[in-house]
């Protein structure tokens, strides 16, 4: 219920007047048969999801002078949300990346801090564990050219669903509407989000 909510303030947050298109976001989430089954499996998804969206509602309003909110807030979601899913982990980088491309302000204390608990989960797990790659990445390897396979085969298998072309088109349409008048923080999420796809 956290990510169904949240979905819709973070939609509010990047398209202010698309009320009707915003209105739809949660609907369009929950629509997505993956997106309920990964919510009740009990597995780590739901608990990123939700860390992951608060985290980018808050720095968004921090980052927009809201002082009811600070950095600091979105910064610990953030952290809570890459070590539940380690992928997760590349957003507050590529954020602040971002930011200093734009030559914005960056606080610089907050991004060498972010980095502490991942450095102390990553020693341990050398330490421990020998490695500092997940035991899942060893259970999953293949070599590159079986894995373009599987993972093209897959990626067409997802696109194709229809629960995946409704909730597309409509991001189509967000983004087109997003576009038209882009705000900067607009900017920041959206190229954020395609980098983080592309990874």
């Amino acid at each position: 219920m956290i990510v169904i909510w949240k979905s819709q303030q973070l939609a509010r947050i990047l398209l202010p007047e698309a009320t009707t298109l915003t209105a739809l976001a949660p609907l369009l989430l929950a629509y997505r048969s993956d997106f309920a089954l990964s919510m009740t499996n009990g597995l780590e998804t739901s608990f990123g999801c939700a860390f992951l969206l608060c985290g980018l509602i808050a720095l968004q309003r921090a980052w927009n002078e809201d002082h009811r909110y600070s950095e600091w807030t979105g910064l610990l979601y953030l952290v809570l949300a890459g070590l539940s899913r380690p992928e997760l982990s590349v957003l507050y980088p590529l954020l602040v990346g971002i930011k200093i491309w734009n030559k914005e302000r960056v606080n610089y204390r907050a991004a060498a801090l972010y980095f502490l608990p991942f450095t102390i989960v990553g020693l341990f797990s050398l330490v421990f564990y020998h490695s500092l790659l997940p035991n899942t990445y060893f259970a999953k390897r293949v070599d590159v050219p079986t894995g373009l396979i599987y993972g093209g085969a897959y990626a067409m298998k997802y696109l194709m669903a229809p629960t995946v072309l409704v909730p597309g088109l409509f991001s189509l349409l967000c983004l087109g509407a997003a576009a038209a008048r882009p705000a900067r923080f607009n900017r920041i999420f959206f190229v954020t989000l395609a980098l983080y796809l592309a990874f």
